[in-house]
């Protein structure tokens, strides 16, 4: 939320202590992700925060848990970073603690494309400390509207994303999520 400034500080400082993944190895950056700022005085410090960190990103939606923020989020990046697109993305909560090189090194040896990746049982889809998809992946999200308009993008976000995947490869099998349980 944009009012818990100081649990993004700690964030930022919990990731700048971490050992960086190798160079060469991976490019990692950290964003916080919020829906419109509709407090002036929370979008006034937020404008601040962005000037002096350069890790927001503010998308055109309405802030919410359950309501498509992470439709939003996945369906936004393919357009940010299309100048500097990524191998993979990923959806965390900010109460998640990720060890960024470990991660690295795991993403270091999966493909770059169909790769949906995370912690979950076995189940359709990923759930808990986040997930990973990969830049196509994103990319279909953004461009998919149609099929997921008929599967909705409000629920449970992590029950939606897996949802949303299944129509993937229509005709083919679906993207099988990699539950490989991975736990940086």
């Amino acid at each position: 939320m944009p009012k818990r400034r100081e649990r993004r500080d700690i964030v930022r400082m919990a990731y700048a202590l971490q050992p960086q993944p190798p160079a060469g190895v991976a490019r990692v950056d950290v964003r916080f992700v919020f829906c419109n700022v509709t407090d002036p005085v929370d979008a006034a410090l937020l404008a601040l925060e962005i000037q002096h960190h350069a890790d927001v990103l503010v998308l055109n939606c309405t802030e919410n848990m359950n309501d498509g923020k992470t439709y939003a989020y996945l369906s936004s990046v393919p357009r940010i970073f299309a100048s500097s697109p990524y191998d993979y993305v990923m959806k965390t909560d900010d109460d998640t603690y990720l060890r960024v090189a470990p991660l690295a090194e795991e993403l270091r040896g999966k493909p770059r494309d169909d790769v949906y990746l995370g912690y979950g049982y076995p189940m359709p889809f990923m759930h808990g400390m986040g997930y990973v998809v990969s830049w196509d992946v994103a990319s279909w999200v953004a461009t998919a509207g149609e099929i997921l308009e008929r599967n909705d993008t409000m629920g449970p976000e992590d029950l939606m994303v897996g949802k949303w995947l299944k129509p993937r490869r229509q005709g083919e099998e679906p993207l099988r999520p990699q539950t490989q349980n991975v736990r940086p």
